[in-house]
């Protein structure tokens, strides 16, 4: 094996490296924000999918921070009963 083909296989393990460790990040993310949105009241998929989109994963976050959560209004309209 000469020298330029120990640099190409090397480089193309990291780079596989690379991309395996972004892909399981990505996917750990996209479920931690789902199930954020589920557990606020929101749907799953569509918190998930929104937070990949560039401009609506900010104001998804935001939304998700300040707004009045679905769960929290039905307790305390049950509360007030």
């Amino acid at each position: 094996m000469t020298n330029d083909q120990m640099a190409l296989s090397i480089g193309l393990m990291t780079f596989f490296i690379i991309a395996v460790f972004t892909i399981a990040c990505a996917v750990i993310n996209f479920i931690c924000w789902g199930l954020i949105g589920k557990k606020c009241g929101f749907n799953f998929w569509l918190t998930a999918i929104l937070m990949l989109i560039p401009i609506a994963n900010v104001i998804m976050f935001l939304f998700l921070g300040f707004s009045k959560r679905p769960c929290i209004c039905k307790e305390e309209k049950q509360e007030k009963k």
